[in-house]
């Protein structure tokens, strides 16, 4: 749903949550999928996803845009590849793993485990200065507000330094909150 309005109930009195006096307008900017890369050298590039994100858009996205970063960026082979999400499980693109890194780059860990992934702080500052530009007209200038954000970020190494430096405090403040939720 892109840039039109969303019918949104209100609180109203038992009995009436359909009438017209009860339902308000909600402006919605749309959503997009992108895909965005962050390690030690910096914020890499930025993909957006057209259509739904699923196992041959990820290793389209590995062949095209990963690899080549890799390559570029890591001329030592000291490069680890961090995943959670379930598109990662898929037998392709775990076949596409198998062929292209060695078992001790690929970083797994739990689904679900946004504490542990330092991109989710990135992509956290990029929602929230997204979200307070404003609401967009269509998709197109979504996917602009997002490439500035995301341009703007690149510019901070330091804030990318932070983040990839926090792993290891990550980590232990997970083992502190047995497993649970930290200030991550």
């Amino acid at each position: 749903m892109t840039g039109h309005a969303v019918r949104t109930l209100v609180r109203r009195p038992i009995g009436t949550a359909f009438e017209e006096r009860f339902i308000v307008e909600k402006a919605q900017s749309g959503r997009l999928s992108v895909f965005g890369i962050l390690c030690s050298v910096g914020i890499g590039p930025l993909v957006r996803i057209e259509g739904r994100f699923d196992a041959e858009k990820s290793i389209e996205i590995l062949d095209e845009t990963v690899l080549p970063f890799v390559e570029d960026n890591f001329l030592d082979g000291d490069f680890y590849y961090y995943h959670n999400s379930p598109i990662h499980r898929a037998n392709i693109v775990r076949q596409w793993f198998d062929h292209n890194l060695a078992e001790y780059q690929l970083i797994q860990t739990p689904a679900k485990s946004p504490d542990i992934n330092p991109i989710e702080n990135l992509w956290g500052r990029a929602k929230v200065k997204v979200a307070n530009d404003g609401i967009y007209a269509n998709e197109e200038d979504l996917w602009l507000a997002i490439t500035d954000s995301w341009l703007e970020m690149q510019n901070d190494m330091q804030y990318a330094v932070n983040l990839i430096d926090s792993i290891p405090n990550r980590l232990k403040a997970i083992i502190n909150a047995n497993g649970s939720y930290t200030k991550y």
